[in-house]
């Protein structure tokens, strides 16, 4: 097969991971943060969270509601940490860290006064891991 002729096979497999929603076989390896904001008394959480090549800036999360990003991870050192701050109060904790043995499990936080919540659903079933705050 000539050279241009195996690129162009290439690019036809690559165009032909694209299903219906626009996502990609791909799609597997990136990680889909989500920060939910769960402290009482209907106070806004303001969320600052960073890595060391990217700053997603200052975000304000209403009560019961959530923000996120997506970022896919690099093999050997990812590691995305926020800070989160309300009346009184400010802490830091690690989104994802890929050398934390939880890793894969992490994405979707749930902030309470007491610590980061970290949460999956297997076979229907929630199941929620608190931290402490790094800070």
């Amino acid at each position: 097969m000539v050279p241009s002729a195996r690129i162009l096979l290439v690019l036809a497999a690559i165009m032909a991971l694209h299903q219906v929603n626009g996502r990609t076989v791909f799609d597997v390896f990136r990680i889909h943060a989500r920060i939910t904001n769960r402290l009482p008394g209907g106070v806004t959480l303001r969320v600052h969270c960073k890595s060391k090549d990217d700053d997603l800036g200052f975000h304000d999360i209403a009560p019961n509601k959530y923000w996120g990003f997506k970022f896919f991870p690099n093999r050997f050192n990812t590691l995305f940490y926020c800070s989160v701050q309300w009346p009184g109060h400010f802490h830091y904790f690690n989104v994802f860290d890929n050398e934390d043995r939880d890793a894969e499990f992490m994405g979707r936080w749930i902030i309470k006064p007491e610590g980061p919540c970290w949460y999956i659903t297997y076979r229907g079933v929630p199941y929620v891991y608190c931290r402490k705050w790094n800070s």
